[in-house]
């Protein structure tokens, strides 16, 4: 019975956490780019410095 009673909460939860993932994903896709070109001169960095 407490179960049914927590249900609609967790579900209002996952899709509120839902729009919010959606919202960040098209907020990713934005800045897919800038993101990729960051990773690449950090990656290129680090592999400089090993050796």
């Amino acid at each position: 019975m407490a179960n049914e009673a927590t249900e609609p909460k967790n579900w209002s939860q996952k899709s509120t956490d839902l729009i919010r993932s959606k919202s960040v994903f098209q907020r990713f896709q934005k800045y897919k780019n800038e993101i990729l070109i960051n990773i690449t001169v950090l990656l290129c960095m680090h592999i400089y410095k090993a050796f």
